[in-house]
C-alpha cells in the first residue's frame, strides 16, 4: 500500500496494523512467523520504540525456541537498533563486537586480540629505521656569505 498509494495513505493503516500485532496474543510458533515482519513495518513507519521493543521480542523468542535459523535475523535487527541508540555505524558495533569476541578468545578468527595489536604496534616502531642522520654522516653546514 505504501508503494501503490504513497505514504499518507499506507501509513495509518500499517500504524493500525502494527498496533493490532502489538496487542494480540499468538502461540509462539506463530508470533515468531510474524515479527519480521512487524519489526520491517515499524522501522519501516519510523516507530523507534515499537522497532525497539519488537526485536527484543522477536531475539528473546528466537533464543527461547532454539530457532537458530531466525536468531541471525533477529540479532541483526538488533544491532542496527543499539547501533541506532549509540549513534554509531552497524558496521562500527559489529567491529566492536568482533574485537571483543577475540579479546576474550570466544571465536576461531584470525583476528588479533587488542593486546596482540599493541605487541605488533610496538615491534613495529622499534622495527622502524630511524629518521635522524647520525652525527658523523651529516654534511657540513654550507656557508652561503662567502
Amino acid at each position: 500500500m505504501l508503494t501503490t498509494e504513497g505514504y499518507r495513505a499506507g501509513a495509518p493503516r500499517l500504524k493500525a496494523a502494527l498496533q493490532a500485532f502489538q496487542a494480540e496474543s499468538f502461540a509462539d510458533d506463530d508470533e515468531l512467523r510474524w515479527l519480521w515482519l512487524a519489526c520491517h513495518t515499524a522501522r519501516t513507519l519510523g516507530d523507534v520504540r515499537a522497532w525497539d521493543e519488537l526485536t527484543e521480542r522477536q531475539v528473546a523468542l528466537a533464543r527461547q525456541l532454539g530457532a537458530l535459523t531466525v536468531l541471525p535475523v533477529a540479532l541483526s535487527d538488533r544491532l542496527t537498533v543499539i547501533a541506532k541508540e549509540l549513534s554509531i555505524s552497524e558496521s562500527c558495533l559489529r567491529n566492536w563486537l568482533a574485537q571483543d569476541d577475540a579479546d576474550v578468545s570466544r571465536s576461531n578468527s584470525s583476528r588479533l586480540t587488542s593486546e596482540e595489536k599493541r605487541e605488533l604496534a610496538e615491534l613495529r616502531k622499534k622495527a622502524r629505521p630511524s629518521r635522524s642522520v647520525p652525527q658523523e654522516h651529516a654534511d657540513p653546514p654550507v656557508n652561503m656569505t662567502s
